[in-house]
């Protein structure tokens, strides 16, 4: 991998990474930060630093009898990891697009699963790919044709947002690959994709309300209770 792919110009803040070093990310989390590490090498030495951090905080805490009655459990969810990774190669060749990291494809649902739906106005389509059914959050690969603009909308949760080829513009920023776009609650944006090439990208949003449409925009507000 080239140097330059390892450097970003927009990071997750330290909250984000320090909830994957504690491991209490959700999946849909998970999945979009280490997608943005495969290209920053930057959050690669920080999340490095949080994890060793915590490392030395739980090496100083005895064993109990809860956390051996895990370890059987941890096990298997290993040997599953590793069958998964195994089964990497066919799963890779069913994929039509090559805009997702293959490092992560294991962890979404398989492509036979995906469902495309079409943006409108902006000409584009969004499918789930990834969800944690003990959270609130899902995970859509969006697809962006380009030159677009989605409408204004405000977010009711917050949402994060990974690039994976293209750009992506927010109020007067531009985002590229590898870069990460995270939005809170209450957060008003309209953005757009970049002119030159379809602009991929990873979004985690809230299951349940993520955003309300403003402005000129309200109108498709009605919409939304078809939703979930």
């Amino acid at each position: 991998m080239k140097e330059q792919t390892l450097l970003c110009g927009r990071h997750p803040s330290n909250h984000t990474l320090k909830r994957l070093a504690k491991g209490t990310s959700d999946l849909t989390e998970r999945i979009l930060i280490d997608g943005h590490l495969i290209y920053c090498r930057y959050c690669q030495t920080k999340l490095a630093s949080f994890r060793g951090a915590y490392d030395q905080q739980w090496t100083a805490l005895p064993a109990t009898q809860d956390d051996l009655d895990l370890f059987p459990t941890i096990c298997n969810k290993v040997k599953l990891m590793a069958k998964n990774r195994e089964m990497l190669e066919d799963k890779i060749e069913k994929i039509d697009s090559k805009e997702v990291p293959s490092e992560i494809l294991v962890d979404l649902i398989p492509q036979s699963q995906w469902k495309w739906s079409s943006f409108w106005p902006a000409k584009g389509a969004i499918t789930l790919v990834a969800e944690d059914p003990d959270q609130s959050y899902q995970l859509y690969l969006g697809k962006i044709q380009p030159n677009q603009r989605l409408p204004c909308h405000r977010h009711m949760k917050p949402e994060q947002t990974l690039i994976l080829k293209g750009t992506y513009l927010s109020n007067n920023q531009e985002f590229r690959r590898g870069d990460i776009l995270e939005l809170r609650e209450g957060d008003t944006h309209s953005p757009q994709s970049g002119t030159l090439e379809t602009c991929y990208c990873f979004i985690r949003i809230a299951k349940i309300k993520p955003f309300i449409f403003k402005g000129k925009s309200s109108w498709r507000n009605i919409f939304l209770k078809f939703i979930n």
